[in-house]
């Protein structure tokens, strides 16, 4: 028995071994001059050396082959475009893009007598910012981020895409002699060089801040285009800083969906369909609602109302103007109350009731703070209180208070839910506002009817799409769940005990798997007695 195990532990050391036996054989060195050289007879092994070179962002490696057994011709141009894997990936990040050429210089060498069978030489990789540049242009990242700190992750976003086209200014300007400089990155674009900056340019330091700033965000290209990939809310959306108006980001050209998307030409590549593989992207434009299923996405039962919370097709405030049939039970500020030839009445708070749009004017935020009243909003099948009292009010734009629940939600929306959930017996609901609230405020969202009277846990997830509990408490008897917050994203409610359920029927399976091991190797002892006894 002691044999068969120790030969059987012998071929698991000699199976595990030969992969890296096998790496080690192609890799043969020589020193030459006191450096080390890597033999490159091997195609295969330059593209090696290359792919580890990119992954190790290092730029110079000492090669050799011997003249004439080598499997690729000496005019063999390693450049760029010989390496398939990166120049035909429609998916990036900044380092896998960064690379602008793959330089060789492998030689012979001269002795007294000719030619040895030696070239000796070495491969060199040349990034669009070296790392000098970038570690320069890297501190300039951090910098404008620090002030950006305490900015939501959407602000976030708008605001580095709008500096991006604020810095540069497309177009590309032929060098003296002839000729145009390399596209330039981060470095050229945040330092004032001009020079060829195209999309790539765009691209790469939009890129580099969301990297920076540990926003997931990749780059995506067709044949003749690259643009950008980020995370919002759990689902993906595409900004195009190529595409400014002066001094911001074109507003058709940030966070874009599926559809908007659709106009960019697929060519060779289809970026959006590759990405799409394995990422969720939003349908809609990021704001924009899409039109409501008519089945039902989670629950088997109406999501709260046979009638819509709020207009089918809300737009995004920032694109909205207030409308004239918006009904405001009172709307009073202090300068009015000033000019007022009579007292001031007494005023309990400020209430706005939203009914052919849910977008809320900022000067309403300040006359809360200014009379220290709370600012109520109020839906059919919704409501938000806000505590304004230690703020002055101040609102950089108008709030859209629109709150969505079971199926009037995108369904992508739903399914970043129900995966971080790990069920789908969870009742989902989002807000058009994203990131920091104003103030704190309570909201009142009615939700399905089979929560009601029921204690229930209520989550919201983080940018990493992770669930967060945020409070447990007890619906009413009409289905209202109210609580509070000082911030929107994606949330979700569940039936408290649930995952405590799951939890339980876990270990319950461990305790039954473990008592079948035991009992199998009861068995196995027995058999291996009765067998020495014979």
């Amino acid at each position: 028995m002691k044999k068969i195990i120790s030969t059987l532990c012998a071929l698991c050391i000699l199976v595990l071994a030969l992969p890296f036996n096998a790496f080690a054989a192609e890799r043969e060195t020589k020193e030459f001059e006191g450096k080390t050289y890597i033999n490159v007879n091997s195609k295969a092994v330059i593209d090696e050396i290359v792919a580890e070179m990119f992954k190790n962002r290092s730029d110079f490696t000492y090669v050799y082959y011997i003249d004439g057994q080598q499997d690729w011709e000496e005019r063999y141009p390693m450049d760029i475009r010989n390496f398939t894997s990166i120049t035909t990936s429609p998916i990036h990040d900044y380092w896998s893009y960064s690379v602008n050429s793959v330089g060789a210089s492998i030689y012979p060498v001269y002795t007294d007598t000719g030619f040895t069978e030696e070239s000796y030489g070495y491969i060199e990789v040349r990034y669009i910012d070296n790392k000098e540049e970038l570690a320069k242009a890297d501190a300039l990242i951090d910098k404008k981020l620090v002030e950006l700190s305490s900015l939501s992750t959407y602000d976030k976003i708008k605001y580095i895409a709008d500096y991006v086209c604020s810095c540069t200014e497309y177009g590309s300007v032929q060098m003296e002699g002839g000729g145009y400089d390399v596209i330039n990155g981060p470095y050229d674009v945040l330092t004032g060089v001009r020079t060829n900056t195209v999309c790539t340019s765009y691209a790469l330091t939009f890129q580099r801040f969301m990297e920076r700033a540990g926003i997931p965000a990749y780059m995506t290209s067709n044949d003749n285009h690259i643009w950008n990939m980020v995370q919002l809310d759990g689902l993906w959306y595409g900004v195009d800083c190529t595409n400014d108006i002066g001094n911001a980001i074109d507003p058709a050209s940030f966070l874009m969906g599926s559809d908007s998307l659709a106009r960019y030409p697929k060519g060779a590549l289809d970026p959006v369909g590759a990405f799409a593989k394995e990422h969720t992207i939003s349908k809609t434009d990021y704001g924009v609602k899409a039109p409501v299923s008519t089945k039902p996405a989670v629950s088997s039962k109406p999501a709260v109302s046979s009638k819509p919370a709020v207009s089918s097709n809300p737009t995004p405030s920032s694109k909205v103007e207030q409308s004239s049939s918006e009904v405001i039970s009172s709307q009073i500020s202090s300068s009015e109350i000033e000019q007022s030839s009579s007292p001031a009445p007494a005023v309990d708070e400020i209430k706005a009731e939203l009914s052919e749009t849910t977008s809320v004017k900022a000067d309403l935020f300040k006359s809360a703070a200014e009379l220290k009243v709370p600012l109520v909003l109020t839906a059919e099948n919704y409501s938000w209180s806000f505590d304004l009292s230690g703020t002055d009010g101040t609102v950089a734009e108008d709030f859209d208070a629109a709150v969505f629940a079971g199926e009037e939600m995108e369904k992508e929306q739903i399914q970043v839910i129900e995966k971080a959930a790990k069920t789908e017996s969870v009742y989902p609901f989002s807000f058009a506002h994203h990131g920091q609230l104003p103030a704190k405020a309570t909201v009142s969202i009615r939700i399905a009817d089979e929560y009601a009277n029921k204690t229930v846990d209520v989550y919201s997830l983080d940018e990493n799409n992770a669930p967060v509990l945020q409070l447990t408490t007890t619906v009413s008897a009409d289905a209202v769940l109210e609580f509070e917050t000082s911030h929107c994203s994606l949330w979700y409610v569940s039936e408290t005990g649930a995952k405590e359920n799951g939890s339980t029927m876990l270990w319950l399976w461990i305790v039954i798997a473990a008592a079948v091991l035991s009992s199998v190797a009861v068995v196995s002892v027995v058999v291996v007695k009765r067998a020495k006894a014979k």
